[in-house]
């Protein structure tokens, strides 16, 4: 920890703030931030803290439409009952830097602006001793950016719970044999979709029904059991292929629980080695598509986002990651129900900005080939809101 005091103009973009606090490691971090600005305050105060910053938050409220004279007032006070202030003008209005950065510069603070365009710490030139701030004079972004994982950017956009995700590297070598052979994917998908159509909806009869499951072989192709049952998701007994018993078990056990969040993991689960075929599997390569780029950082697979306790609203997402120091959203979908993916593009947009702010890198992921005036609609709606548009044969690399 340094023993600094670092002034933060908190706005709509938590990263600069984030960034600052974690290259800098100050003793003491005081927010200057509008009425409407006073959550982002709150949710960046624990954002430091997730990413092992500890420092004391003071809040400094401003005016709802800061002036130049506003800030600079400020700052001239604030050197009055500080020490070795340290200004960072990177976030509010432009007004705010303005007034900020000239307080600054009459009372010889250093300041500092985040370039995340050039991945730099630059000097705003209000007084010496810039380079003395950082560690070994390191002013390169990529000092701290490997350290902004995606639990940070959630938390400074106010979602309080953001999970680890699943494990998925045990279901490469399936999603892949799946992902090259189109015929070999659509026999996987009515085959999984036929088994599922049959589960009785009755609670009691389902049981029943899931329960003899057990004692039923599957049918996939040969190649395709192989791979299953090598990534559990299917057992192998007598040359010929079942449910895994431990899925079963777990949804019977739990049937006379009243916790409806283990009930219906259990029954998620359950339902797993089916619904792999109906979509999933897509998830899986497309996870390995950007995992084997080797640019992003923290990459999750289903991973659920909501509030700490799990109550209120909680979604679940695909695939999240870090991308240089923003996040990066990808929504994966089969796309065999064509009527819901416009209103897909729109989830993706705001769900994106929801969870790590407008400047987060979205991608939406399609398997099935789109044809016709849908194709143009959904890429041009794609372009339109900065969604890159992600298809089979980008991600088998055709």
């Amino acid at each position: 920890m340094n023993d600094i005091t670092l002034i933060q103009l908190v706005s709509a973009q938590a990263t600069p703030n984030l960034l600052a606090a974690m290259a800098l490691q100050p003793k003491k971090i005081i927010h200057c931030c509008t009425a409407s600005m006073m959550k982002r305050s709150e949710h960046l105060s624990k954002a430091y803290k997730s990413t092992g910053v500890s420092s004391e938050i003071r809040v400094e409220r401003l005016s709802a439409m800061p002036q130049v004279v506003e800030l600079k007032s400020l700052i001239e006070n604030l050197s009055k009952e500080e020490e070795n202030l340290v200004l960072n003008f990177t976030g509010g209005t432009k007004l705010m830097s303005l007034g900020a950065f000239v307080g600054a510069l009459q009372k010889k603070i250093p300041s500092i602006y985040v370039d995340t365009t050039d991945g730099v710490f630059v000097d705003g030139g209000s007084a010496p001793g810039f380079t003395h701030l950082f560690k070994d004079g390191n002013i390169a972004l990529s000092q701290v950016k490997r350290q902004l994982m995606v639990h940070a950017l959630a938390v400074a956009n106010g979602c309080e719970r953001v999970t680890n995700g699943e494990a998925w590297r045990q279901y490469k070598e399936i999603a892949e044999a799946l992902l090259i052979d189109d015929k070999l994917e659509e026999k996987c998908h009515a085959t999984a979709d036929k088994i599922l159509k049959k589960e009785p909806r009755n609670f009691e009869q389902a049981h029943s029904w899931w329960e003899n499951q057990l004692a039923e072989p599957l049918y996939f192709s040969g190649s395709v059991l192989k791979l299953g049952a090598q990534s559990g998701l299917f057992e192998e007994r007598n040359s010929k292929y079942f449910l895994h018993p431990s899925h079963v078990k777990n949804f019977l056990d739990l049937s006379s629980k009243p916790n409806p969040r283990e009930y219906m993991n259990a029954y998620d689960d359950l339902r797993f080695p089916f619904t792999f075929f109906q979509g999933m599997w897509w998830e899986i390569a497309v996870m390995d598509y950007f995992d084997q780029k080797g640019i992003y950082r923290d990459l999750r697979w289903s991973v659920e986002v909501g509030s700490r306790d799990g109550s209120g609203t909680n979604m679940e997402e695909d695939i999240l990651g870090g991308d240089d120091v923003n996040l990066l959203y990808v929504s994966c979908k089969r796309g065999g129900a064509r009527s819901q993916l416009s209103r897909t593009i729109e989830d993706i947009n705001s769900s994106a900005q929801r969870i790590g702010g407008s400047f987060s890198k979205k991608v939406f992921a399609v398997c099935l080939p789109l044809n016709g005036q849908l194709k143009s609609r959904v890429k041009n709606r794609c372009k339109d809101l900065g969604i890159h548009f992600l298809d089979r044969r980008e991600v088998r690399g055709d």
